[in-house]
C-alpha cells in the first residue's frame, strides 16, 4: 500500500513563511514525494493557498485537497502545481467530471462524506477518500454498508494514524494510506 504524507493546512500562509515551511517538510520527506494537502483554509473559507502550492510544486508531486466549488476552482488548483486534486461534492454544486477531465489528464478523486453519501456514478474518477476514524466505521452499521458500496469497483486512499488499523481497511479495496507527516516514518515500517 502507498503512504503519502498529510499536512493540514488551518490558515493562510502568508509568502514570507513559505520558506520554513519548506524547510520543515525537506527535514522530514525527499523531493519528489507525493504529499497530500489539506487545505482547511480553502475548504471552509474558500481561501486555498494557491502561493504555497505553486512553491512546493517545485519539489513535490502535490495531491491537493482544497474544496474546489467550480471548474474555474479545479483550473486555479491544477495550474498552481496539483498532479492530483481531491473534490468534496457537497462544496461543488454541478459537479460534471467530464467537464475536468476535458481540461486535464491529472488524477481526480471524490471525497466519500458518510453523513451525505450520494448514489452519483462517477466512471471517470481515479478513485475515493475518507477522512473518518476506524471506530466511526465499525460502530455505525450504516456507514459500513456505505463505505462498501463506494468502493466496491473504485481504489480507496484512507487518512489513518495507527498502522495497527492497517487490516481494517483492506477489505474496502484501499490502495494507499494518507497519514500526517509526524507518522509517516511509522508506516514506512510496517
Amino acid at each position: 500500500m502507498e503512504t503519502i504524507p498529510l499536512i493540514k493546512l488551518t490558515e493562510q500562509i502568508k509568502i514570507n513563511q513559505i520558506p520554513n515551511f519548506i524547510e520543515k517538510i525537506t527535514e522530514q520527506i525527499n523531493e519528489n514525494n507525493t504529499i497530500y494537502i489539506q487545505d482547511i483554509h480553502g475548504i471552509q473559507k474558500n481561501k486555498p493557498n494557491i502561493c504555497l502550492y505553486q512553491r512546493l510544486s517545485r519539489d513535490y508531486n502535490l495531491w491537493i485537497d482544497n474544496g474546489p466549488r467550480n471548474l474555474g476552482d479545479t483550473v486555479d488548483t491544477f495550474m498552481s502545481g496539483a498532479n492530483t486534486i481531491t473534490i468534496r461534492e457537497s462544496l461543488f454544486r454541478k459537479l460534471n467530471i467530464n467537464d475536468i477531465k476535458d481540461i486535464t489528464e491529472n488524477q481526480i478523486f471524490i471525497n466519500i462524506d458518510l453523513e451525505k453519501p450520494t448514489n452519483t456514478f462517477f466512471p471517470n474518477i481515479d478513485g475515493k477518500t475518507i477522512f473518518e476514524k476506524r471506530e466511526t466505521i465499525e460502530n455505525n452499521p450504516k456507514y459500513n454498508d456505505v463505505l462498501k458500496q463506494q468502493t466496491k469497483n473504485t481504489p480507496l486512499y484512507i487518512y489513518e494514524n495507527n498502522p495497527q488499523n492497517l487490516t481494517f481497511w483492506k477489505k474496502y479495496n484501499t490502495q494507499g494510506i494518507i497519514t500526517n507527516l509526524d507518522n509517516i516514518k511509522e508506516f514506512k515500517q510496517k
